[in-house]
């Protein structure tokens, strides 16, 4: 299995292409707590193919480890406080800051111009380019029992 992925990582980096499957996701809502009907206390999150997901992470080290060595990154972002007071033995405290839909709403093209100036070029900047264009979302497939489908053109006659 391991060799099948690194062959498909390996074709996916040389030719700078991202499947289809990997830019398309399904998106859930989970409860975060509280009152179940209040549609405010869901959390919406895209599920996402997992061999995507480890050839990200591949990725997101290589980026981090050039960042790093050009002095990019601070001693406060990517956890790096986390993991200096763990190996230092200190207590650790940490706060969480819900900022909603960041992500989701970061600006491409600047996000791009950033990634060059920091010094993502080339390849690695045209394959992340790559498996983000033409991504899609799709709410889950849930499977229905008690009813005909409401949009098929049999509704009229089996009186859906």
């Amino acid at each position: 299995m391991i060799q099948l992925m690194v062959l498909l990582y390996k074709g996916v980096w040389k030719n700078e292409y991202a499947p289809r499957r990997w830019r398309e996701g399904v998106v859930v809502n989970l409860l975060k707590k509280g009152d179940k009907t209040d549609p405010g206390k869901y959390r919406r999150i895209t599920l996402l193919n997992i061999v995507e997901k480890v050839f990200c992470k591949l990725l997101y080290h290589r980026i981090v480890g050039a960042l790093e060595k050009e002095r990019m990154i601070s001693e406060g972002q990517a956890g790096r406080i986390i993991q200096g007071t763990k190996r230092e033995g200190k207590p650790t405290y940490c706060f969480f800051l819900d900022v909603q839909k960041a992500y989701n709403t970061a600006w491409r093209n600047g996000l791009w111009k950033q990634l060059s100036e920091f010094g993502i070029k080339e390849k690695m900047w045209r394959v992340l380019k790559k498996m983000t264009q033409c991504t899609k979302a799709q709410s889950c497939w849930t499977e229905n029992r008690e009813r005909t489908v409401s949009g098929t053109l049999l509704a009229v006659c089996l009186g859906v």
